[in-house]
C-alpha cells in the first residue's frame, strides 16, 4: 500500500484504542459548539441541513467504533447498525416531512440510542487498565453526550405536548435544537440563566434530573477516574 494513503487497519486499530475518545471529544465539541449553532443561526443552508443529521449520526459510529462495538457477536453488531440506521432514516425524515410525528419517533429513536452510547463509553472509561488522559477525555465526552441526550429529551417532550417551556418552542426541521442543547447544558451545569423556563410536569422532572446528574457526575465519576489515575501511577 503506498505511503501517502492511511492503512485502514491503522484506523480501526486507532478508533477502537482509548485514543479514539479523544477525537469523540473533539467531534462532539464541534458538534454542540460549531455546527448546531451554525444551523440555528441560518449560515448553513436548509439544502444542507442533512449534513447535521449525517454528523450526529457520525458522532455516535465513532463512538460505536472508539467502544470496539466490532468485537462484539454479529448479532449485538447488526443491532447496533439498525438502529444506528433507524436513527439517521428518522432524523433524515423528520427533515424532509416537518411534522409532530415524525419529529417524535426521530427524538425518540435518538434519546434511546445516545442513551446506549453515554452508558458503553462509561463502560470502555472504567473498564480495566491503565487510566489514561484519553480515558478522562472520554468521561468529558460522555458528560458532553449526557447535554445533547437530554437535549433532544426536551425537544420530544415538547414535541409531545407543546408550551413544556417558557421561552422556548419547537420548530420542525431541526433548526432550533442548538436552542434545547443551550438550555440542556445550562441545567447540567446549573447554570440556570432563567431566560427558558420549564413549565410542564415531564419538562421539570426532566430538568430536575439533569441538574443533579450534573452535579453528581463530577463530583463522582470524573473525581473516581482521576483518583485512579494516581493510585496507579507506579511509584517514582
Amino acid at each position: 500500500m503506498p505511503s501517502h494513503l492511511p492503512n485502514p487497519l491503522h484506523v480501526r486499530g486507532y478508533w477502537s484504542s482509548d485514543t479514539g475518545l479523544t477525537a469523540l471529544l473533539v467531534s462532539l465539541g464541534l458538534l454542540v459548539f460549531v455546527v448546531l449553532p451554525l444551523e440555528s443561526s441560518g449560515l448553513i443552508s436548509w439544502a444542507w441541513m442533512f449534513l447535521v443529521e449525517v454528523w450526529i449520526t457520525g458522532v455516535v459510529l465513532a463512538g460505536a467504533t472508539a467502544l470496539g462495538w466490532h468485537r462484539l457477536r454479529g448479532g449485538f453488531v447488526a443491532l447496533g447498525a439498525a438502529l444506528l440506521f433507524a436513527m439517521l432514516g428518522a432524523r433524515l425524515l423528520a427533515r424532509g416531512v416537518p411534522a409532530r410525528w415524525t419529529e417524535g419517533c426521530a427524538s425518540a429513536i435518538s434519546v434511546l440510542v445516545v442513551s446506549v452510547l453515554v452508558a458503553l463509553i462509561l463502560a470502555q472509561t472504567f473498564r480495566e487498565g491503565p487510566t489514561t488522559r484519553h480515558r478522562i477525555f472520554g468521561a468529558v465526552a460522555a458528560y458532553l453526550l449526557l447535554g445533547l441526550d437530554w437535549a433532544i429529551a426536551y425537544r420530544l417532550v415538547d414535541v409531545l405536548a407543546p408550551g413544556s417551556f417558557h421561552g422556548l418552542a419547537w420548530e420542525p426541521r431541526g433548526h432550533n435544537l442548538a436552542a434545547f442543547a443551550y438550555f440542556s447544558l445550562s441545567t447540567l451545569t446549573t447554570a440556570g440563566y432563567g431566560d427558558i423556563v420549564p413549565l410542564s410536569l415531564p419538562a421539570r422532572t426532566l430538568a430536575n434530573m439533569e441538574s443533579m446528574t450534573g452535579q453528581l457526575f463530577p463530583a463522582v465519576l470524573l473525581a473516581r477516574l482521576v483518583s485512579l489515575s494516581v493510585t496507579r501511577r507506579p511509584p517514582g
